[in-house]
């Protein structure tokens, strides 16, 4: 597990199971900001809007549920523990193609 932990499901039932609950967990998340934000903006605190807006964002992005990157809700998932978040195989891939780039070109500066 050196670049952390990769879920895959290969049941067909269990996939739409597991994409069911991540849309209810997801949808869930906007019943919860949404009353928030309007006893917020009645009071007209707008710091206290991005507050919630923020917090909200960062747990959803480092969630089993959503791929920060592309927002994606069905697909399975690869766990980076550089970044404490969860992303797609798609989007773990190019992530780690960036820091091998990333490697390459320090080691490269770093000998001139």
């Amino acid at each position: 597990m050196k670049h952390g932990k990769r879920i895959v499901i290969e049941n067909e039932a269990l996939k739409r199971l597991r994409n069911s609950l991540r849309k209810v967990f997801y949808l869930y998340s906007d019943d919860i900001t949404l009353p928030a934000l309007k006893e917020i903006v009645e009071a007209n605190d707008v710091d206290k809007q991005f507050e919630i807006i923020a917090k909200i964002s960062d747990i959803l992005s480092r969630s089993i549920c959503l791929c920060p990157l592309c927002y994606k809700i069905d697909s399975d998932m690869r766990y980076d523990k550089l970044e404490d978040s969860w992303y797609c195989l798609s989007c773990f891939e190019i992530i780690l193609k960036y820091r091998k780039l990333k490697h390459s070109k320090e080691i490269n500066i770093a000998s001139f």
